[in-house]
């Protein structure tokens, strides 16, 4: 069986680790996002998400689909755009930074690739297909982000609530697609990590595992201190448990009760 070089495994590891942190950190966060409590109760405005409730929720969390919904119903009850217009605003915001973050990547990305074996670092396959799948990244994320400038950008509210409705007359698909730009940045953000650390690893592997060490003991560490906190308290239960056991409380003459180790 083909085993992979110590070098690759430990950066492997590594990154793992990393993206467990950050998917742990995503799901013990999601429910706190601040459209999904005012929309919590809110069904069938901007269209029933299939699925669940939990589903929807997690979906609401990562895109506006939840924001708009709420800005929905403001709109039914009062004719008042500006909840619309503000997430207008905000996508307008985010698609406009997120198109110049593709334009940096791309440029960095062209200057790699033009390289080639001049390149004083040494460039692995694994490095060579982080970067090339950077680069797709970056190529789909511009091409989604510049119809969405053109489509959405200049337009009023109550125009863009007719054109962001779907052929099944909601906002999810156009809640789900609106942030594929984004989507696409961040692979190809991770793609160019996953091409430098495999080019510092070669260099200094001691000092990326240890700053990787670092970044993730702080990523995770209220769930370290959550951990332990559930161990001490485990111990001291079962420790009060086992001693109540042994030795039962004693009752005094006057009704004072000794001996008795409460639980924690």
């Amino acid at each position: 069986m083909h085993q992979l070089p110590a070098p690759n495994r430990h950066l492997r590891l590594v990154l793992a680790t990393l993206l467990l942190a950050l998917v742990l950190s995503i799901l013990f966060t999601w429910k706190s996002y601040p459209s999904l409590r005012a929309d919590r109760e809110c069904h069938g405005t901007a269209g029933s998400f299939p699925g669940g409730d939990l589903l929807k929720q997690f979906f609401d969390s990562l895109t506006i689909h939840g924001a708009l919904k709420t800005a929905l119903i403001a709109v039914e009850d009062t004719g008042n755009l500006e909840l619309v217009d503000r997430i207008l605003e905000q996508l307008r915001w985010e698609w406009v930074y997120v198109g110049s973050m593709l334009l940096g990547l791309l440029a960095l990305q062209t200057s790699v690739f033009t390289l080639g074996s001049q390149s004083v670092f040494n460039v692995n396959a694994l490095a060579q297909k982080a970067i090339a799948a950077s680069g797709i990244a970056t190529s789909f994320g511009l091409v989604s982000d510049g119809w969405f400038l053109l489509r959405f950008y200049r337009l009023p509210p109550d125009i863009f609530l007719t054109r962001a409705r779907d052929i099944y007359g909601s906002y999810i698909f156009f809640s789900l697609s609106a942030r594929l730009s984004l989507f696409g940045a961040l692979i190809a953000l991770g793609a160019l990590v996953l091409f430098i650390g495999q080019i510092a690893f070669s260099v200094v592997p001691t000092f990326v595992v240890f700053l990787a060490v670092i970044f993730c003991v702080i990523l995770g560490l209220q769930f370290l201190i959550r951990g332990a906190d559930m161990v001490v308290r485990s111990v001291i239960w079962a420790g009060s448990y086992i001693r109540n056991r042994l030795m039962p409380p004693r009752i005094s003459a006057d009704g004072r009760v000794s001996g008795l180790i409460p639980s924690v």
